[in-house]
Parts: C-alpha cells; sequence; structure tokens
C-alpha cells in the first residue's frame, strides 16, 4: 500500500496548488467521495510526516479576487441552462 501510495504520490505535481480545501473537497463530492475540507487536511499531514508528501502541500494556498467564485459559478450555470435548451430544442423539432 505505501509503495502504490508512494508511486500516485510521485505522478502529481509538487508543491501547493492553487485550490482551497474546500474547492478540492466539493470536486471530491460531485464524483462521490465524502472528504470535508478538515479530513484532506488531516490526511495530507500524515502523508507529509511519513514522508510521502510533499511538505509544500501544507502551506495556505494564494489568495484569490473574491468575485472569482461567483463568475464561475454564474457561468456554469449559463453554460447548463444553454446546453439544457438546446437539448429541449432538439427534443422538439
Amino acid at each position: 500500500m505505501a509503495a502504490d501510495t508512494q508511486i500516485r504520490a510521485s505522478r502529481r505535481p509538487q508543491g501547493r496548488l492553487t485550490a482551497t480545501w474546500d474547492d478540492i473537497a466539493r470536486v471530491l463530492k460531485q464524483r462521490d467521495f465524502n472528504w470535508t475540507p478538515e479530513r484532506l487536511r488531516r490526511a495530507v499531514k500524515w502523508l507529509v510526516a511519513e514522508h510521502l508528501a510533499d511538505p509544500g502541500l501544507l502551506k495556505k494556498s494564494p489568495p484569490r479576487l473574491p468575485e472569482g467564485r461567483l463568475m464561475t459559478l454564474v457561468a456554469s450555470i449559463h453554460a447548463s441552462d444553454a446546453a439544457r435548451n438546446r437539448g429541449t430544442a432538439r427534443a422538439v423539432a
């Protein structure tokens, strides 16, 4: 198991990602993995303590503009509405 984890960890980019723990947990939940931001932090701390992950992962993510998340959400809603409307138009035609 440790060797498998080490191989997978070596394939990932080193250092802190720009995503927050909340963002990562949200993506995992969309893929049916039940992780909370706190559980992710604890798991990464354990991996770093066992020398299976880069200590840079524990650094704070860089600050972002506050409207960035809102703009992404609005764009996603717009894109999903447009895709849904195209499917409805095809079904009616």
